[in-house]
């Protein structure tokens, strides 16, 4: 009977602990803020799922915020990352670009990387492209969906680029999903991070 009691009191423990991580990463996705930088150098606009070659409601969001930022800082480049899933028709990077082409972003100021498949290759690859144009010290702005932007600044911050997040909207159908995605991957990458 002790033992049985060992055991719920472990269980019980082991699930309040668990629930106070979950709090814990749900309160930092959102109310992660940072103030902008008023002249970023570069702009980067995380890549996610496409519909054949046609961007998802989030990337979308992920694009218009973009495009919003280049007409507003006309200086900044602007890099376009993520690589092409079995199921894409074309890279992610590719599909970005051409929707900033046809908003009128200039194509000299826009730059693809096209390898990545996840927030960590995306950044890392996205600062190798910064460092080649000796820009990776500068500041930066990083545009994705509100659940998705205390991950990226942790990601960023883990490989020393100086960047704020630009949060953009997420569609109502991928909420839920999204946000409970987010607190398992931003649990990992925190124990991955002290490991």
């Amino acid at each position: 009977m002790n033992r049985f009691r060992v055991i719920n009191k472990t269980l019980i423990g082991i699930l309040c602990i668990g629930f106070i991580i979950f709090l814990l990463s749900l309160m930092n996705i959102m109310l992660y803020n940072k103030k902008m930088p008023d002249k970023p150098r570069y702009i980067i606009i995380l890549g996610a799922r496409l519909y054949g070659e046609t961007p998802a409601p989030a990337l979308q969001n992920r694009i218009n915020g973009g495009i919003e930022l280049a007409k507003k800082h006309k200086d900044a480049i602007v890099i376009c990352t993520g690589g092409q899933g079995e199921d894409e028709g074309i890279s992610e990077g590719l599909a970005i670009k051409r929707e900033l082409l046809k908003a009128g972003i200039l194509e000299n100021r826009i730059l693809i990387e096209e390898k990545s498949t996840s927030t960590i290759e995306n950044l890392k690859y996205s600062k190798k492209i910064l460092e080649n144009l000796h820009l990776e010290k500068e500041e930066g702005i990083v545009v994705t969906n509100n659940y998705h932007a205390f991950r990226s600044s942790m990601v960023a911050e883990s490989i020393s680029l100086n960047i704020a997040v630009k949060k953009v909207n997420t569609p109502e159908s991928f909420k839920i999903k999204g946000y409970l995605r987010e607190i398992i991957a931003v649990v990992y990458y925190f124990v991955k991070l002290k490991m």
